[in-house]
């Protein structure tokens, strides 16, 4: 039996790609999107995963002309280890972290 979510902001889940760039002038680095709230999501990053309490701008480019690019400033509040979640069609060779992040604004 599966138990009724009690969140304000359900949760929809996602699979896609985003960017990730530091405000604080880091680098820029890909993750995944695995679900998305009114305020939150969160993202599998497969390299080295960004500190709590770092603000940076996501990008979610969907490719298909009709469809605008979407952006928003997100806070980092939770890192911890992402093996358990799905990385795509193949897990990556090296260290997976699932971030948990509130959005701060859309740009």
């Amino acid at each position: 039996m599966r138990m009724p979510e009690n969140r304000k902001f359900p949760r929809l889940m996602v699979n896609c790609e985003v960017c990730l760039k530091s405000l604080d002038g880091g680098g820029i680095r890909s993750a995944i999107a695995k679900n998305i709230s009114g305020n939150g999501l969160m993202l599998i990053v497969a390299e080295e995963h960004p500190s709590i309490g770092e603000v940076m701008e996501l990008v979610v480019s969907p490719g298909a002309l009709s469809i605008p690019e979407l952006s928003a400033v997100i806070e980092v509040i939770r890192v911890e280890n992402g093996r358990r979640w799905e990385f795509g069609d193949s897990e990556p060779a090296g260290p997976c972290y699932a971030v948990g992040a509130r959005i701060r604004s859309m740009k």
